[in-house]
């Protein structure tokens, strides 16, 4: 194997699994939740049109209202937050609440390890990288987040390894 150019420690905690996860839903799922936004307020607009228009009462339009609201906060808001509530369920009971990780990088791609298990990658899987406050996001081709703790590096730097996915 080559040798380490790079070795990134940090402990997964929920919080820094949280800012990953924002990110990441950030880039994916706010396009799904924009159009179904804008099909959502579309649908109420035409409904509240039809029970002005029709002479329906403006009871019923603040019951269309107060059901438009609820489905806009359970798309936006709900559906976001359950998701990252159950991954990190999953993810801490494979791995325990908080685990500690270890990612060597090489040449040619990198090594992540945990207590219980380790996963290698090539630079070519890597898809794109995401960027938040305290860490980088390596997001693969098969859909997994590779997080990388800016402030983790116990040995070589970020910028050694952005040249290498760079090429």
């Amino acid at each position: 194997m080559n040798e380490p150019i790079a070795e990134n420690r940090y402990t997964l905690t929920k919080a820094l699994f949280d800012e990953g996860m924002k990110r990441v839903s950030k880039e994916n799922y706010a396009g799904f939740a924009k159009k179904v936004t804008w099909i959502v307020l579309a649908a109420w607009l035409i409904m509240a049109v039809l029970t002005v228009v029709l002479g329906q009462g403006y009871s019923l339009l603040l019951i269309e209202s107060v059901v438009t609201a609820a489905v806009l906060l359970w798309v936006n808001l709900y559906l976001p937050w359950d998701k990252r509530r159950r991954a990190w369920k999953t993810l801490s009971e494979q791995v325990g609440e908080a685990s500690e990780r270890t990612i060597r990088f090489t040449e040619t791609g990198f090594t992540i390890e945990t207590e219980s298990r380790s996963l290698s990658a090539a630079y070519t899987e890597v898809e794109s990288v995401l960027e938040t406050d305290r860490l980088y996001i390596l997001l693969l081709e098969n859909g997994t987040g590779i997080l990388v703790d800016k402030q983790g590096f116990t040995a070589g730097h970020w910028a050694d390894i952005a040249q290498l996915l760079q090429s």
